[in-house]
């Protein structure tokens, strides 16, 4: 629990660092690539192979990200160094997100004497509360100036913070009825409702590549699904 907890937590903080740099977009599809590298943590730790059906998904939701991280134009001499780091970050996040969501499942299944939902229940709050105590006591010693700026912003960071909370006993509940690798392969579909979000609500263009790689992913869901 412990593990996995402080594993998202550098899971953030690695895409922290993203925002610092170029290629921001390569490194959010790459940390997208959690799926594949779940299906190996869990057939690793787990015993827990994914069948036919869950491979070819995740292979079609991989090609996806694969499209979708491709750039159409490539700018300065730098561009190959700022790649690279883009690569490298989101390659460790998928790795981060992979394999502490296959050590949170095997956390749940320690609690076999508790239905899936109660040991989703138990798990996500444990882990929120974990992380709490992580984060503030970093904060508190170590940036009390920015743990300041949160209490400060308590009205957003609250709301935030419960959404957060939910959507984390969201996905435990899902640990605990199907393969994690199958789980964060339907999380992919976040990709899609981003590019939707940013378009109606930012006005940003889709390319047609971005159109495509969205396509990928839907029939990788439907064919998870169906």
């Amino acid at each position: 629990m412990i593990l996995a907890s402080c594993g998202q937590i550098v899971f953030t903080i690695v895409l922290g660092l993203a925002m610092d740099r170029k290629n921001f977009g390569t490194t959010i599809a790459l940390s997208k690539t959690d799926a594949l590298q779940a299906a190996l943590a869990e057939s690793l730790l787990l015993g827990l192979y994914p069948d036919p059906k869950v491979t070819i998904a995740i292979t079609i939701g991989c090609c996806a990200i694969l499209v979708i991280m491709t750039e159409d134009n490539v700018e300065g001499p730098s561009y190959l160094s700022a790649r690279l780091q883009a690569i490298m970050l989101g390659l460790l996040a998928g790795l981060c997100l992979g394999v502490c969501s296959v050590l949170f499942r095997l956390a749940m299944e320690t609690l076999n004497h508790f239905d899936f939902l109660e040991r989703a229940v138990l798990t996500s709050c444990l882990a929120t509360i974990l992380q709490t105590i992580v984060m503030g006591a970093f904060l508190l010693f170590l940036r009390p100036s920015e743990l300041l700026l949160c209490a400060a912003s308590w009205r957003v960071s609250s709301f935030v913070g419960i959404i957060a909370a939910s959507t984390t006993f969201l996905w435990f509940t899902a640990f605990g009825l199907m393969n994690v690798s199958a789980v964060r392969m339907l999380g992919q579909i976040e990709i899609i409702l981003s590019f939707l979000a940013g378009f109606w609500l930012f006005k940003e263009k889709v390319a047609l590549r971005e159109c495509f790689g969205a396509a990928m992913i839907i029939a990788s869901i439907c064919l998870l699904l169906y």
